[in-house]
């Protein structure tokens, strides 16, 4: 725990978005003693990707014992590893090249409610959901307002 209240606000403060969060690393530096807290922090995120990072310095600890990537920013060491974990981590099914990959969360929602109602056998409640997905009424309004048009 953190003696400094504004140490463990932000400590309160990560943790709460950690919850959250999409992807979390570990991180603990290889050349100096494992700090205790990270296993305390493997627990409460078993999926984080866990990294040893300066590891082009002499090692304090064992990496592969603990189950962690040794990385090195200076030597560059497995730094391609430790992308391409990422990207899987985040991305585990990507697009081929060329296919469309939504970007908005309105995209997002709307394809994803589409095919919820195609696994209901609600096919057209679907067509209607692509159908809105094509038409965006607040491009259309910034459209015609850039055009000195009503939107309408």
């Amino acid at each position: 725990a953190a003696a400094d209240p504004l140490e463990a606000e932000g400590v309160t403060r990560t943790r709460e978005r950690g919850q959250s969060a999409d992807l979390i690393l570990l991180v603990a530096d290889h050349s100096q003693p494992l700090d205790p807290a990270i296993h305390a922090l493997r627990d409460e995120y078993p999926d984080a990707l866990a990294i040893a990072s300066k590891s082009d310095l002499p090692p304090a600890w064992s990496a592969e014992k603990e189950g962690m990537l040794p990385v090195s920013a200076q030597s560059k060491q497995n730094l391609d590893t430790l992308v391409a974990a990422i990207a899987h981590r985040i991305a585990p099914n990507p697009p081929g090249p060329g296919e469309p990959v939504p970007t908005r969360p309105r995209h997002t929602h709307g394809l994803e409610t589409a095919i919820r109602l195609i696994q209901q056998a609600e096919i057209s409640p679907a067509i209607d959901a692509l159908r809105r997905l094509r038409h965006d009424p607040a491009a259309a309004d910034q459209r015609a307002s850039s055009e000195g048009g009503s939107g309408t």
